[in-house]
């Protein structure tokens, strides 16, 4: 039975991933070539070179991505045979909510970033919006699944801290000071300089602060 749940829910996080990057393909490529506007004495430019639609478009690309990634690891997880199921279980129900929530969102963004042509059915925008709609709901509404991830998020802290070992707490609150600490620099620093900026490690302590 938890098989079955585990399997449909990734299946719709995996189904509407590919609706988000389809829709989001066609608004980005829409914002290329769309001209409009510009600057006083000049020639009208690409919607996308404009910093508000950069500011709302780019950040759901890059949301689009990660789930796509994060879809594809708990596949590999669930087909292991010695996969811990309430693990995947409880990542699997975040992953249907965040991607149902995102694709929504995200189509709902590349309509309005095509205007009317975001109607037009030979856009494909709202033939997305109308089948990934049901996504938000189907094999379990994203606010109960949400609650069972807390709810598993929840009982994991309370076994860790159980015994209530003294031990326990402090070599937690050490791993978090030391997570503090390598992410200290991209985060609070801010340093510009392109050597930095093109660092592999740079890359990788930011993806870490943000997962």
């Amino acid at each position: 039975m938890l098989g079955t749940l585990v399997a449909g829910r990734v299946s719709i996080a995996a189904a509407a991933i590919s609706a988000a990057k389809l829709g989001l393909t066609i608004a980005t490529r829409y914002a290329a070539k769309r001209r409009q506007f510009g600057p006083e004495g000049g020639g009208e430019v690409p919607l996308l070179t404009y910093r508000t639609v950069q500011r709302r478009l780019i950040p759901y690309i890059a949301r689009t991505y990660a789930l796509d990634f994060a879809i594809h690891e708990t596949v590999r997880e669930f087909r292991e045979p010695i996969a811990d199921s309430k693990a995947v279980e409880m990542r699997v129900a975040a992953l249907k909510a965040m991607a149902s929530r995102h694709t929504v969102d995200a189509l709902q963004y590349a309509r309005e970033l095509c205007g009317g042509q975001g109607y037009m059915w030979e856009n494909r925008l709202g033939e997305l919006r109308a089948d990934t709609d049901v996504f938000t709901t189907f094999e379990g509404a994203n606010t109960v699944l949400l609650q069972l991830v807390a709810k598993g998020l929840l009982t994991e802290l309370k076994e860790q801290f159980g015994e209530l070992r003294i031990w326990a707490a402090v070599r937690h609150l050490t791993a978090r000071a030391s997570t503090a600490v390598a992410e200290l620099n991209p985060v609070v620093t801010r340093k510009t300089d392109v050597e930095h900026l093109m660092d592999p490690e740079f890359h990788a302590n930011a993806l870490r602060y943000r997962e």
